[in-house]
This record gives C-alpha cells, structure tokens and sequence, in this order.
C-alpha cells in the first residue's frame, strides 16, 4: 500500500506514469534515466558542444564589447548577409550621429553669418525654416553671436550682421 501511495505521488508530480492495475505493474520514466548506457551515447560529442558553446559566446562577448561597428552591420555579417548598410537606430548609430551633430552645432553660427551676409535682415524662424536647423541650435548660436558683436538686431526684431 505505501509503494502505491509513492507512486501515485511521482505520478501526480509528472515524474512517471502510473497507472493502477490488477496484474502486473509497468512503470514508464518520463525523462531519460542517467546511467552509464546512456552517457555513453553523448559522451563523444560533449567535447565538440562545450566548443562550440564556447565559441557562440566568445561570439557574443565581441558582439557587445564592439563599440565601433553599427550592430545591425555585425549581426547579417554573422549570418554572412551581403550589401548590408548602417541601421541608424542601434546604440553605436546613435552614438555616432551624436558625435557628428556636436560637430554640426559648432558650425551654425557660421552657416548664420553666411546667411545673414546674403540675405541681410532675418528673424530666427526664418533663419531656422531655410537653413533646416533646430530652433534651440539657432537661438542659442544667435545669442553667440550677439554676445560677441557679430549680429546686431534690427527694430523689427530680425537678425543682422553688425556694422563694426
């Protein structure tokens, strides 16, 4: 009676599967048992996948340590894709835009005198509609530029090139 109380036990937990019977009992393991029949059938390839294993993660480890080649770029070279182009939504895109976008901020207050020597008086929104500039870039290179002298504004409060 207590070995079928363990049984019904097992198989309530999904260990075996026990059915009650007259006769002969038969019980059938779900998982495969560990002995030695079984670990030697996979005992010759547990070299080769602890390799490769280790290889998929040296793999990933490059993947994430690399912080100068677009992730998208990586990922289809890894599958061998060709013609492959830049993401622009990945870490490392955005990283880089960022980069050139801090080098195009320190370039405004050049493109504005440019302007402005073309097209004399201009209010901001102007300046910010035909150049293609954030206006919070163009603001505050105007306020550059007046703090040094270089603009002067007009009485219709447009932007001009000082006369010094």
């Amino acid at each position: 009676m207590e070995l079928k109380s363990i049984l019904k036990s097992l198989h309530k937990d999904a260990v075996i599967t026990y059915y009650n019977a007259n006769n002969n009992a038969i019980i059938r393991f779900l998982a495969p048992r560990e002995d030695s029949i079984t670990i030697n059938v996979i005992a010759k390839s547990i070299e080769q996948r602890n390799t490769l294993k280790l290889q998929k993660v040296t793999s990933l480890i490059r993947f994430i340590e690399n912080k100068k080649s677009c992730r998208s770029i990586q990922l289809l070279d890894y599958f061998d894709e060709k013609n492959i182009k830049e993401c622009g939504i990945c870490d490392i895109c955005i990283n880089q835009k960022s980069k050139n976008q801090k080098q195009n901020k320190n370039d405004i207050p050049k493109l504005i005198v440019a302007f402005l020597n073309e097209n004399s008086e201009q209010s901001s929104q102007e300046i910010v509609s035909v150049l293609g500039l954030k206006e919070e870039d163009v603001l505050f290179s105007l306020q550059l530029l007046l703090e040094k002298n270089i603009l002067s504004v007009t009485s219709h409060n447009k932007y001009k090139l000082s006369e010094n």
